[in-house]
């Protein structure tokens, strides 16, 4: 949609589903494929974005450039999957952290180009109504926010114990999880509601609150601005959009220090917590196990591992939480410029622009 209005002849296709797009449907996209053909048209660039397995068979016949993009969230890029960088004439990554990754597996420096990821300031930004957070229960609290799938390197188990132990005892603080309830069996690596379960066993009436929401919300950003900060101790990110997205909210956030996050998030900004870079459990490497090779309990335990990640000390992590219910004002006054232009330099426009020049 970036690339429409700014004028560029445009083909979106997906090939997983058109469900849930506001505004392109495989109408829009097969009606353009019809005149394209019939007008021979040529694109000039032409983008996958998925697995480097699939950037053969995804890409137009006669487009002139050719770019496969991926985002990978450890290091280094399994090589099983180096020898697929060659089938594009272009390799892309949305940060700097992945395009490093492709380096490193061989692509070459000339042929790594980094796409970054944007934002939609017209949708994300403070002045989006506030979400009813009354009606979940949650009245005249400091609110911390995570939004995330329930893959394991999210690490949600770890936010929920972390937060539990800097507040335990407290009425005036809660930790609202926007995920989804998925078994571990369809796609996702954990299921929070047993984590939930064992924290209220080992703390009782000292647990603070915390609350769940795993029904779709169709403007994210009602969501953001009805809470105070955003909290994730992912331990590995090709990019990382809710981050973006709070910031553009003027967001408290607090991220660790490592990641394709840090092509945008930085000590003006955000609050980033230490990491230690150790090795990667299995589970926290969804997106390329070779699940022929595995066993199930190599899955769910620590006995498979596949490259390193960065995992945020979670000590720092609580103190950093604490920080920012104490100093909220403080805190944004101090980033609230730092925010702003961030979010303005990061937008789906300014990727596009990205992109572009580099072919003009």
């Amino acid at each position: 949609l970036a690339a429409v209005n700014l004028g560029h002849k445009t083909l979106f296709v997906s090939t997983y589903r058109y469900e849930g797009m506001e505004d392109w449907t495989e109408e829009k996209s097969n009606q353009i494929i019809a005149e394209d053909t019939a007008n021979s048209v040529v694109y000039d660039i032409d983008v996958t974005y998925t697995i480097p397995v699939n950037f053969k068979q995804r890409f137009l016949k006669d487009s002139r450039v050719k770019i496969g993009k991926y985002d990978y969230e450890s290091s280094p890029l399994p090589e099983h999957l180096h020898r697929y960088l060659k089938d594009c004439d272009y390799v892309a990554g949305s940060s700097e952290f992945v395009c490093e990754l492709f380096r490193k597996a061989g692509a070459g420096d000339s042929r790594v180009i980094r796409i970054p990821n944007g934002v939609d300031l017209k949708k994300f930004n403070k002045s989006i109504p506030k979400i009813n957070l009354e009606k979940l229960g949650i009245k005249d609290k400091f609110v911390f926010l995570a939004v995330a799938e329930p893959h394991y390197r999210k690490q949600l188990d770890k936010l929920c114990e972390v937060y539990c132990e800097t507040f335990k005892g407290k009425t005036d603080v809660c930790l609202l999880l926007k995920t989804r309830v998925a078994d571990i069996n369809v796609g996702f690596e954990q299921d929070i509601r047993p984590v939930l379960s064992s924290l209220l066993l080992k703390y009782g009436s000292q647990m603070p609150q915390i609350k769940l929401i795993t029904t779709k919300i169709k403007d994210l950003a009602s969501l953001y601005n009805a809470c105070d900060a955003f909290v994730l101790p992912t331990v590995g990110e090709g990019w990382g959009m809710p981050f973006l997205e709070a910031l553009a909210c003027e967001k408290i956030v607090i991220a660790p220090n490592y990641g394709g996050q840090l092509d945008f998030l930085n000590e003006q900004n955000s609050l980033l917590c230490p990491v230690k870079i150790s090795e990667a459990m299995s589970r926290e490497q969804y997106a390329t196990m070779r699940i022929d090779n595995l066993t199930k309990n190599d899955i769910l335990t620590n006995n498979a591992h596949r490259g390193f990640v960065g995992r945020p000390d979670l000590k720092s992590f609580g103190e950093l939480m604490e920080y920012a219910k104490n100093h909220r004002e403080q805190i944004l006054e101090q980033k609230k410029q730092a925010m702003q232009l961030t979010s303005e330099k990061f937008t789906w426009g300014n990727a596009v622009k990205e992109m572009t020049r580099r072919f003009e």
